[in-house]
């Protein structure tokens, strides 16, 4: 009997070693982990361009199907589908790979927290991703590269321009022209700016009319947004002519050039040795002076330049 219950014992100990063993490897075979992608993004609240698709990625192994609760965040706030707000496919029973998707609208400028969080019966897991929304700004400033005089009757100009970039949409531009600064007050047609925020170093042109020939105009551009506007420097040219133009500043003063003389390095030794000999017949006519109730003698002083021809 009592080796029977020895034996008994044994086996109920070893029963219940590895029930305990099977129950822990069965609630802790499994892995789950979680991704927002992107996970860092920058925005602007311009329209069209302040929306984004999130991608909430869970993974799980270890274990056939998992109950997954989900939940997206913005700073901490629940999120429900709304107009700003939708999501998309958050499946219940996970297996693997699973996804949801949020598409989302910012209609403010600031910096956003987006978290993802799903949670089954044993835990919780949470994903971040920021989000950066860029307020309006003015527009940048424009760059001037041409006026192109027309030859058909001489009373039309291309202006040309280009913008390094798209600050805020829309953005729209015009040319400001006069026959001084303090005449700008004629105006060409509207120009419509790019529809998309990335583009970059884009050409605009636009033809002014009504001009005079032989006449110097002065012009500039004006770009617009919701934000402000900036301005180009102002250049001129003169219709239908080669002549040179002169632009004044604000004040009506011409603008002065500067002419910068530059020196030929060949011709610099033969420029120092001339007034290296300059000086040296300044100190002779000095040290040879007549002293007073004294003679004086000429000499005849020859000299020879180096031929650096």
């Amino acid at each position: 009997i009592i080796y029977i219950y020895i034996v008994g014992m044994r086996s109920l100990t070893a029963f219940v070693l590895v029930y305990t063993l099977v129950l822990y490897s069965t609630v802790e075979s499994y892995h789950v982990t979680a991704e927002v992608d992107p996970n860092h993004s920058n925005l602007r609240s311009a329209p069209g361009y302040n929306n984004i698709i999130l991608t909430c990625i869970v993974n799980v192994t270890g274990i056939q199907y998992l109950h997954l609760d989900w939940k997206w965040k913005i700073n901490s706030q629940d999120i429900t589908d709304n107009g700003d707000s939708v999501i998309i496919d958050s499946v219940p029973y996970c297996h693997e790979e699973c996804k949801s998707h949020l598409k989302q609208i910012f209609r403010e400028p600031g910096s956003f927290t987006v978290t993802c969080s799903v949670a089954w019966d044993q835990g919780t897991v949470k994903a971040d991703a920021i989000v950066n929304v860029g307020g309006p700004v003015p527009p940048v400033k424009p760059n001037l590269l041409s006026a192109t005089s027309s030859q058909d009757f001489c009373k039309k100009a291309t202006i040309t321009w280009m913008m390094d970039s798209v600050a805020y949409t829309p953005e729209t531009y015009y040319v400001k022209y006069g026959t001084s600064h303090q005449e700008l007050n004629n105006q060409s047609v509207i120009v419509y700016g790019s529809e998309d925020i990335h583009t970059v170093d884009k050409n605009y042109t636009v033809q002014i009319d009504g001009l005079s020939r032989n006449t110097q105009y002065i012009y500039q551009v004006i770009a617009n947004n919701s934000a402000g506007k900036s301005s180009s420097d102002t250049e001129c040219f003169i219709e239908c002519s080669t002549e040179i133009c002169t632009v004044e500043d604000p004040d009506g003063d011409t603008t002065k050039h500067l002419i910068i003389i530059i020196l030929v390095p060949s011709l610099i030794v033969p420029l120092l040795i001339c007034i290296i000999i300059v000086l040296a017949l300044i100190v002779a006519c000095h040290h040879r002076r007549p002293r007073p109730g004294g003679n004086v003698e000429v000499e005849h002083i020859n000299l020879v330049l180096p031929d650096y021809n």
